[in-house]
């Protein structure tokens, strides 16, 4: 039972405390009093999901103390801190902040009114929103990152109580004094936590969800507040000192858990949190608790604490807790937890506007249908979150290594006289970019200034004009969203088919042995030399004939064939050696076999090359879309900036079909470099 490098049984543990949040946000959707009366309850238990918040704090509490539990019971130094800090701000941040970033654009864009929005802006970003009832929720799109706040402040306060045991324990430390230490801290933070509800609890004006989001954090606080979730946090660091303790002692642990008692154990913690639930599911919010705290402390939150310890050091149980599919949803719960309720606002921008309501959505199968839509694509963009957003800096901070710097260095004149000249011409290419920027945040009257309005006045004081009007009238009023998902849905599918269709031919031509293979290749690169206009009345009759006119398919079919393509990849795979592919043969694989298991994952840089490629051409794409399209509803996002009529709204939709590509090739431009100089070269 390896219990250091995997602690059975907290995957599965962390996984239910996401999907608990997400049913929770779910069941709010759906009106309750138009429902059957067994699909009620049902529902009243799922709004207990929020209790997963309780679980996420108890949980990191014990995983992020146990390397300090470990060194304090093996009386060895305290863990390096630095390492601490860098690998907390490598989870947190990076995703964090691209879902924090999403949201102020998407509240920018598309609620109105918004009180202390530069309030919410700065603290939000400090991590500090948690602090006072205007700041509770920094993004009015994307409620959950309420708790963010409160669990940083947890990430502090953890490593200097822990440095007052190490320092008050000595030489002589003990297990007994270690647990002893936190009891007693327990109960400092409850009292620090009653003199906070004596003296900083809000007065009673305008308090009540009933006055927005302002007024509903007036009302939570300040039962929320960073000092009583530390008190979660807590328990968790008192449980993990018990499971260091069963782990630094075996025997002691295997005597145990061969009597099945910690697989007991798990089991009725299990079920006294799930009746605990279906009991309090009725009451009011703030019961059955100490101080009022939420989430029912401490009682749930010493269920939480048994349950993961005895799920550490079961036999069979935390196998059961830890399947494949929450293992998978443990990997990128935290994605899940940021994003999910950004789609929400999608959901309910775009598709359902009553999803975003509470309790507005009466029929319960397009609840469900809508529902599940949701939590689709937030698995889609937690798993897209994990591996481009957080997983890069969590291995650039796990692989890290000391550099040594020599103490002098010479400095060449000629280098710096490069790198300055460098800058100059960069700041000339990005010059038309900041002013699209620029102008497409000012008002009407200062978008056609000449010089540049910006250029009239000190910097600070040109940016006190700034307006997002135009952006909300380009949203609004010119249907931009719609255009900007039309691309999106058409971009995406054109480079999925392109490099099915692409990669088969060229894989044909360097790989397959048929006559005339010449002839295909010449072939493929000759419709390079078609000039577009050339197609126009083609395509429009061949889109017409297959019924294709005024589809997305009329627009992504004839974008996947790519002469350049074909010629990229076959480059690319000639590089390939050939006894791999027959190493491939012997072992009986198939020509299909192996193109999808040998020669994709080997061409990923040649694929990323021509996506990147591709995406631009079928992004700007404008001629086509023309040809193609009938109904606005579809159209893309050129030719959607070429009806709109307001110039202030066509300088913003301009800045956001500029910026995405620019943003895409900035974070995959060292595979495009790779694959284009590795494709084309001998």
């Amino acid at each position: 039972m390896k219990i250091e490098n995997r602690f059975s049984g907290l995957d599965g543990l962390r996984a239910a405390a996401c999907l608990l949040v997400i049913l929770h946000h779910v069941a709010q959707r759906l009106d309750i009093y138009s429902q059957h009366f067994i699909l009620q309850h049902i529902q009243l238990f799922f709004l207990m999901g929020n209790t997963g918040v309780s679980f996420f704090f108890v949980l990191s509490g014990f995983l992020l103390s146990y390397p300090f539990w470990k060194n304090y019971i093996s009386n060895l130094d305290f863990p390096d801190i630095s390492n601490y800090a860098k690998r907390r701000a490598a989870r947190i941040i990076p995703g964090y902040y691209a879902s924090f970033a999403v949201s102020i654009i998407l509240a920018l864009l598309f609620i109105p009114d918004m009180d202390y929005f530069a309030r919410r802006l700065i603290t939000g970003l400090t991590f500090t929103a948690g602090f006072h009832y205007t700041t509770l929720f920094p993004s009015f799109v994307n409620s959950p990152l309420w708790s963010i706040s409160f669990e940083v402040f947890s990430y502090l306060l953890m490593p200097l109580f822990m440095f007052g045991l190490f320092r008050l324990a000595g030489k002589k430390r003990s297990f007994k004094k270690g647990i002893i230490y936190w009891i007693f801290a327990l109960i400092l933070i409850i009292g620090i936590n009653q003199l906070i509800h004596m003296y900083l609890t809000p007065d009673n004006v305008k308090r009540g969800w009933e006055f927005g989001v302002t007024g509903g954090s007036k009302w939570w606080m300040p039962n929320y507040n960073p000092i009583g979730f530390f008190g979660h946090f807590a328990f968790g660091i008192i449980a993990s000192g018990i499971s260091a303790y069963f782990i630094k002692n075996k025997k002691l642990r295997d005597r145990i858990a061969d009597k099945n008692i910690f697989d007991i154990a798990s089991i009725i913690s299990s079920a006294a949190i799930i009746g605990l639930l279906c009991y309090v599911r009725t009451e009011e919010e703030f019961t059955h608790s100490i101080q009022k705290q939420p989430y029912y402390f401490p009682y749930l939150t010493a269920l939480i604490a048994i349950l993961s310890v005895s799920l550490v050091n079961s036999r069979f149980t935390g196998k059961l807790f830890d399947s494949r599919f929450m293992r998978f949803t443990a990997k990128i719960s935290f994605g899940l937890y940021i994003w999910h309720y950004v789609i929400i606002a999608l959901i309910s921008f775009y598709v359902l506007p009553e999803y975003m309501n509470y309790m507005a959505i009466k029929d319960w199968r397009l609840w469900a249908g809508a529902s599940l839509l949701m939590i689709v694509i937030s698995y889609g963009a937690a798993t897209l979150s994990f591996h481009f957003i957080e997983k890069p800096f969590i291995d650039r901070i796990q692989n890290v290594r000391e550099k040594v710097f020599k103490s002098k260095r010479k400095i060449r004149p000629g280098k710096l006289l490069s790198a300055f000249l460098l800058c100059v011409l960069a700041l000339l290419f990005i010059f038309p970019l900041l002013w699209l920027l620029d102008a497409s945040l000012r008002p009407p009257l200062e978008v056609m200034q000449s010089p540049p309005a910006i250029f009239q006045q000190s910097i600070w004081k040109s940016i006190e004009s700034y307006t997002r009007d135009s952006y909300l009238a380009a949203f609004w009023h010119f249907d931009v969203g719609r255009a900007l998902f039309n691309s999106i849905i058409v971009s995406s599918g054109t480079i999925f088919l392109t490099a099915i269709v692409v990669s088969l031919y060229a894989y044909a031509l360097v790989f397959m042995e048929f006559k005339h293979k010449k002839f295909f290749l010449i072939i493929a690169l000759s419709t390079m030399m078609i000039p577009a206009n050339a197609l126009m009345i083609p395509m429009y009759k061949v889109a017409k004939n297959l019924h294709l006119l005024n589809s997305w398919f009329g627009l992504i079919l004839p974008g996947a064939v790519s002469g350049f393509g074909v010629f990229l990849l076959r480059q690319y795979f000639l590089k390939i050696p050939l006894a791999v592919i027959e190493a491939a043969r012997m072992d009986g694989a198939g020509h299909l076999r192996i193109w999808w298991h040998i020669i994709l994952p080997l061409a990923r840089p040649a694929l990323a090359a021509l996506a990147i490629i591709q995406f631009r051409i079928v992004w700007n794409d404008f001629l086509n879309p023309v040809i193609i399209m009938r109904d606005e509803k579809l159209m893309t996002l050129p030719v959607r900036i070429l009806l709109i009529n307001d110039t202030g709204s066509v300088l913003a939709a301009g800045f956001i079909s500029i910026i995405i590509p620019l943003i895409l090739f900035l974070k995959f431009h060292r595979q495009f470099t790779e694959g284009l100089t590795e494709g084309l070269r001998k």
